[in-house]
């Protein structure tokens, strides 16, 4: 239904704004006191950043072939 292609599409801009605007929220807010918390962020995304990789394309292919079979 049109409704839900809509909320489906606003959800998905909202979680993916939130990946940019929480981090700059929160050093905006909290200044130099969040720079470690993200620095450790940012060191973890990038240590398993293949395995992140494989858990999203394999959703996606998932997706795809439940929805194929339909």
């Amino acid at each position: 239904s049109r409704t839900g292609t809509v909320v489906t599409i606003a959800l998905f801009v909202a979680v993916a704004a939130s990946t940019v605007s929480l981090p700059l929220v929160l050093h905006a807010v909290m200044g130099e006191r969040m720079l470690g918390p993200l620095s450790k962020a940012k060191d973890w995304l990038g240590l398993h950043n293949a395995a992140i990789m494989a858990v999203v394309i394999t959703v996606i292919v998932v997706y795809l072939a439940v929805k194929g079979f339909r």
